[in-house]
């Protein structure tokens, strides 16, 4: 496919995952997720071309045919050109592990042609000593331990049950 050619089927389809021969890669399933630091935001044409040519050299020294170029025109932000190296993973879960390690806002889902906005919402569970008086009145709290997941202190249950609390707190890392 010529060049002109690719750019006027990515203005057609105001988009495109692109393969390492500069196809259309005609994905059915999966999950796109872009690669940190391999990103471009532009509203020129000529420069979405150059991009996609530079990044095509970075392709050709992969070692798998798992990584694209993806493309697409953002209509409702001022006709935005995005360009990135993107990998296609075929499970939503991986997909959102390795999104949120690469920083990324989204994934696509090829499937069902959608973004999926990511959630950075972690919650945090503190195990904490009940202080006691010696009427068993709680006093005060000693912390522990902090965990990330519930599930990493389902071997704590015996602590929870012989004066122990947890207690949760949420962050967005959006916010930090």
């Amino acid at each position: 496919m010529s060049l002109e050619t690719l750019k006027n089927e990515i203005i057609k389809n105001e988009g495109l995952t692109i393969n390492k021969e500069l196809k259309n890669a005609n994905l059915k399933n999966g999950f796109m997720v872009s690669i940190m630091g391999y990103e471009f935001i532009t509203k020129d044409y000529n420069k979405m071309i150059d991009k996609i040519k530079e990044y095509k050299k970075i392709l050709d020294n992969f070692n798998n045919d798992n990584h694209f170029i993806g493309v697409w025109i953002d209509k409702k932000d001022n006709d935005k050109i995005y360009i990135d190296i993107s990998k296609n993973i075929p499970s939503r879960r991986d997909a959102e592990k390795t999104a949120k390690k690469n920083l990324q806002k989204a994934i696509y889902d090829i499937k069902h042609n959608r973004s999926i906005y990511l959630n950075y919402e972690i919650t945090f569970y503190s195990l904490y000593k009940k202080i006691l008086d010696s009427n068993n009145n709680i006093i005060d709290y000693m912390f522990i331990k902090q965990f990330d997941t519930k599930n990493a202190i389902n071997i704590l249950q015996w602590y929870l049950k012989n004066n122990y609390i947890l207690f949760s707190d949420n962050i967005n890392i959006n916010e930090l």
